[in-house]
C-alpha cells in the first residue's frame, strides 16, 4: 500500500510539469479548479547582461536567447561566447490563460542568487538585491509565496543578479496555480518540515540519553548527532523554517551552515558504517574519508564562499564512488549473512538514491524528478539505523537471558525474569516522566512567564505536566495588546501537541488587529489536524489610547466584567461563534456560525478571562460548582483592588474549596484593568500560589 501511494504522488507531480517552448505558455485549455500546480519549466526568452523593467521596455529592442528552465546560465553560450555563473540578466515568459476571475498564486524556489519578480509590469516580490556588480547586489535566498488577479495573457519577468554562487539563474522551477492550491502545499510542506525535524530531534535526544549508558557504543553517539544535524539541515533548507523565526539571518550565514551541515552529515554517515564493517581495508578507507571531509568542513568553515563554493564538486566526485563502494560492501556483508548490513543496506540504498537525484538535479544532469528527495531518504535511513541499534539491544538482551536461563534454576530465572520486567516498567515510566517534563517545560516556553504590564495578572495551572489550556498577551502596537486564551478538548499530550500549534499560528499570522479574521484563519488552519477534537478560543486587542475592546469568540466562555459598584455581568456580545475545528471554512460562512467583532468602551473595572477548569471544579466542602462560589465573592471590595490582587483573592478562595492535586481539568485565569500609567513604567509580578 505505500509503494502504491509513493508512485501515485509520483505520478501526480511529473504529470503537473508543463514544458513550455519559445518563451510562451498556452494554459487556455487548463481547468484550475480539476488540476493541481503548474510548474514552468522549459524555454524562457533571456536577455544576458540586462535588468530590464517590464514598464519601461520594448521587449523587440533587446537581443535575446531561449534558455531551459530548470538550468543554470552558464551552459549557455552569448554571442560567441560562454556566459559566466556570475553575472545578471532578466527572464521573460507569457502565459495564456484563461479568462475566468481566479485568484492565483506563485510558490518561487531559490533562484539564485537575489532578484526581482514582476507580473503584468509589476513588482510583486524581491530577493535580496540585485545589481550590475558584486558590491552593488546583496544575495539572499528563501522561497517566496506570490498571489495575483488571473488575466488571460500573463507576463511573468525575473530580474537575477549573481556573483558568489557558481551557478547562476533559474535552476529551481516556479510553481503556478490557484493560490488555495499554492497556499494548501505550503501548510503542507511545513508540516512535512516540523515533522521530519520533530521526529529527527526526538531520536538524536533519545540517542544520546543511550549513550550516555552505554558509552562503549559509538555507533549510538554517531547515530545521534547525524540526526541532529539533519534536523538542523532541515530547518534551513525546503521551507526554511528557520527564517520564519530569524528574519535577519543572511545569505552568507545560511550557505556556510548548509555547507558544513552537508559534510558533518556525511561524517557521521561514514562513521556509523565504520562500526558494522568487519574488513579492516573498509574501516581503514572510511578512516581516510572521515578525515577528508572534516577537511572540507574546515574550508567551508575558515574560508569566504569564493572558494568554498569550488568544494561543491570536489564533494560529489568524493561522495558518489565512495557511496557506491558502500553499497557494494554492504551487499557483501549480507552475502556473508549478516543481518545489520541488510537492514543498513535498505535504508542507505533509500538515501543514497535520494541524495544521488538532488546532486544530479542541483548539477542539472540525469535528475528523474524535479523536486529534492533528500528529506525522506533520510528519515528511512535513520529509521533502519535506529532499527540496527534496537536489534543490537535486543540481541544483547536475548543473550543475557539465555545465560541466566543456563545458569540458574526453574524459579530463581523466573524471578530473575519477573525482576527484569518490573525494572523495564520503571524505567519506561521513569523515561515518560522525564519526557512529559521536557514537554511541560516546552509548553511553558509558550505562554508568557510574567505579566508584560502592571495591568495584567494571571494564573496558570495544568492539570498534569502539559494540558490544553493556553494563552497569550502581546504587545502588537505601542498601545494596543492582542490577549489570546483556549481551551482545546481533552488533556495531556494531545491537547499540548494542538496548543503548539495554535502558538504556532499566533506567531505567524498577520491578522493581529483583527480578532474575528484570526479566529477564521486559526479555524482554517487546525481544521484537518484536530482528528475530531475542537477548541474554544477568545481574542481581543485592547486599544490603551482609545480605552476600547475589539473582541470575537469562537465557543469560549464570556468573560466577566467586575464593575466599581461590584456588580459583574458577561461581557456583551451579540454573536458566538462555534468552537474552532468542528466546521470548515466553507460550512461557517453556510450555516452563519462564523466569527465576528464586537467593541466594548473599557474605561472602568476589571475583566475576568478563565477556562472552565476553574469554574466547573466542585468544592469539597459545599459540593457545588466553584461558579456559584465566583459569583457570591464580596465583589464590591474586591473591585477596587489591583489585577494582580483579585487574581490572588480569587486563587486562594479557590484553595480553601478545592485541593489542586484533585481538580480534573486545567486552570487559567486572566484579569485586566485599564491602563492608568506609561507604557513603559509598568512593574510586573507574577501570581504564584
Amino acid at each position: 500500500m505505500r509503494r502504491k501511494w509513493f508512485f501515485l504522488l509520483v505520478l501526480g507531480a511529473v504529470a503537473s510539469v508543463l514544458y513550455g517552448g519559445g518563451g510562451t505558455l498556452d494554459l487556455r485549455e487548463r481547468d484550475w479548479h480539476e488540476t493541481g500546480t503548474v510548474r514552468l519549466s522549459g524555454e524562457w526568452q533571456f536577455y544576458p547582461l540586462r535588468l530590464l523593467e517590464p514598464a519601461k521596455t520594448r521587449w523587440e529592442e533587446y537581443e535575446s536567447m531561449y534558455i531551459k528552465v530548470p538550468d543554470s546560465w552558464h551552459r549557455y553560450t552569448w554571442k560567441g561566447k560562454p556566459l559566466s555563473p556570475y553575472g545578471y540578466g532578466t527572464y521573460r515568459m507569457v502565459i495564456f490563460s484563461t479568462d475566468e476571475p481566479l485568484l492565483l498564486g506563485l510558490r518561487v524556489p531559490f533562484l539564485t542568487s537575489s532578484y526581482n519578480l514582476y507580473i503584468n509590469g509589476v513588482l510583486m516580490v524581491s530577493e535580496g538585491k540585485v545589481g550590475t556588480n558584486r558590491e552593488s547586489y546583496i544575495p539572499h535566498m528563501v522561497p517566496r509565496y506570490v498571489t495575483f488577479s488571473n488575466t488571460p495573457t500573463i507576463e511573468l519577468v525575473v530580474q537575477i543578479a549573481n556573483f558568489y554562487d557558481n551557478k547562476g539563474g533559474m535552476y529551481n522551477t516556479i510553481e503556478l496555480g490557484l493560490w488555495d492550491t499554492i497556499h494548501a502545499k505550503r501548510n503542507l510542506n511545513i508540516a512535512i518540515d516540523i515533522f521530519l525535524v520533530g521526529a529527527l530531534f526526538i531520536m538524536a535526544l533519545y540517542h544520546l540519553a543511550l549513550f550516555t549508558l552505554q558509552r562503549r557504543e559509538w555507533g549510538i553517539l554517531y547515530f545521534a548527532l547525524l540526526a541532529l544535524s539533519l534536523a538542523v539541515r532541515t530547518l534551513i533548507n525546503h521551507e526554511c523554517l528557520f527564517h520564519l523565526y530569524i528574519h535577519d539571518l543572511s545569505w552568507r550565514t545560511s550557505i556556510k551552515m548548509d555547507f558544513i551541515l552537508v559534510n558533518l552529515i556525511t561524517i557521521f554517515v561514514v562513521a556509523f558504517m565504520r562500526t558494522v564493517f568487519s574488513s579492516q581495508w573498509y574501516r581503514n578507507l572510511l578512516k581516510y574519508a572521515i578525515w577528508f571531509y572534516l577537511f572540507l568542513t574546515a574550508v567551508d568553515l575558515f574560508f569566504p564562499e569564493e572558494i568554498y563554493f569550488h568544494t561543491q564538486m570536489v564533494y560529489i566526485w568524493v561522495t558518489v564512488p565512495l557511496g557506491f563502494s558502500l553499497l557494494f560492501a554492504l551487499i557483501r556483508e549480507v552475502w556473508h549473512r549478516n543481518m545489520e548490513a541488510l537492514l543498513l543496506l535498505m535504508g542507505f540504498s533509500a538515501f543514497f538514491l535520494t541524495a544521488l537525484n538532488d546532486i544530479f538535479y542541483a548539477i542539472q544532469k540525469f535528475n528523474v524528478f524535479e523536486i529534492y528527495l533528500t528529506p525522506f531518504g533520510q528519515l528511512v535511513f535513520v529509521f533502519f539505523q535506529a532499527f540496527v541499534l534496537s536489534r543490537r539491544f535486543s540481541v544483547a538482551y536475548q543473550t543475557s537471558e539465555r545465560l541466566k536461563h543456563n545458569l540458574e534454576e526453574e524459579v530463581k530465572r523466573q524471578t530473575i525474569e519477573l525482576l527484569s520486567e518490573k525494572n523495564k516498567l520503571l524505567q519506561k515510566n521513569h523515561m515518560i516522566q522525564e519526557e512529559l517534563e521536557l514537554a511541560r517545560q516546552i509548553q511553558l516556553q509558550f505562554i508568557p512567564s510574567l505579566p508584560p504590564a502592571q495591568n495584567f495578572a494571571f494564573y496558570f495551572h495544568p492539570m498534569i505536566q502539559v494540558g490544553g489550556d493556553f494563552f497569550d498577551i502581546r504587545q502588537i502596537d505601542t498601545h494596543k495588546w492582542g490577549v489570546f486564551i483556549s481551551d482545546v478538548s481533552g488533556h495531556g499530550v494531545p491537547a499540548a501537541f494542538i496548543t503548539s500549534l495554535i502558538k504556532s499560528y499566533l506567531l505567524q499570522t498577520g491578522d493581529i488587529h483583527d480578532p474575528a479574521g484570526l479566529l477564521y484563519g486559526l479555524n482554517d488552519f487546525l481544521f484537518p489536524y484536530l482528528a475530531g477534537n475542537f477548541v474554544t478560543s477568545f481574542y481581543m486587542v485592547y486599544d490603551e489610547d482609545k480605552a476600547s475592546l475589539t473582541y470575537a469568540n469562537a465557543g469560549h466562555l464570556d468573560p466577566l466584567l467586575v464593575l466599581p459598584s461590584g456588580a459583574i455581568s458577561p461581557l456583551p456580545s451579540f454573536k458566538r461563534g462555534v468552537p474552532l475545528g468542528v466546521l470548515s471554512h466553507n460550512e461557517l460562512q453556510v450555516m452563519d456560525k462564523g466569527y465576528s467583532n464586537h467593541t466594548y468602551r473599557f474605561e472602568e473595572g476589571k475583566l475576568l478571562l478563565f477556562t472552565d477548569g476553574l469554574i466547573e471544579a466542585v468544592s469539597q466542602r459545599l459540593h457545588v460548582p466553584f461558579e456559584e462560589i465566583l459569583w457570591g465573592l464580596p465583589w464590591k471590595e474586591l473591585s477596587s483592588l489591583s489585577a494582580t490582587d483579585i487574581v490572588v483573592a480569587i486563587v486562594e478562595n479557590f484553595k480553601t474549596h478545592i485541593q489542586l492535586e484533585n481538580v480534573i481539568d486545567d486552570i487559567c485565569l486572566l484579569c485586566i484593568e485599564p491602563a492608568k500609567t506609561p507604557l513603559f513604567e509598568y512593574s510586573t509580578r507574577e501570581v504564584s500560589l
